[in-house]
């Protein structure tokens, strides 16, 4: 997976963690799970940012999302007088989304934070 694909993908990888998060806070046993998900969005939420910057400072590229068509999702990147569009089926976003999320569960540690049982 390169740089724009990563960058693409973080924020709803991101977005499926928070869901998730919520969902996971009504389990009677919540806290065995809290503390990966939080760890995991802490860690995606700092790359999210680091790989944007690298974008600007280094790539000197730009990526706007432009909108959804029937079952294509448009992204328009900007590299100095360079411009394009790029296009992603649902399921090359899913596939995307699916591997930045194993990834980061897989690699991110986290700590055994208290929090009270209910």
């Amino acid at each position: 997976m390169n740089v724009m694909e990563k960058y693409i993908a973080l924020p709803i990888a991101l977005k499926v963690f928070r869901h998730d998060y919520k969902e996971f806070a009504k389990f009677k046993t919540a806290n065995v799970y809290l503390n990966k998900i939080d760890a995991v969005i802490e860690h995606m939420r700092n790359d999210y940012f680091g790989i944007k910057k690298q974008l600007i400072t280094i790539y000197h590229t730009e990526i706007r999302y432009i909108g959804k068509t029937s079952d294509v999702v448009k992204y328009r990147w900007r590299k100095g007088n360079e411009c394009g569009v790029t296009e992603y089926t649902s399921e090359q976003l899913k596939d995307m989304t699916s591997e930045v999320m194993q990834n980061y569960l897989i690699n991110t540690q986290s700590d055994i934070k208290e929090r009270p049982w209910y």
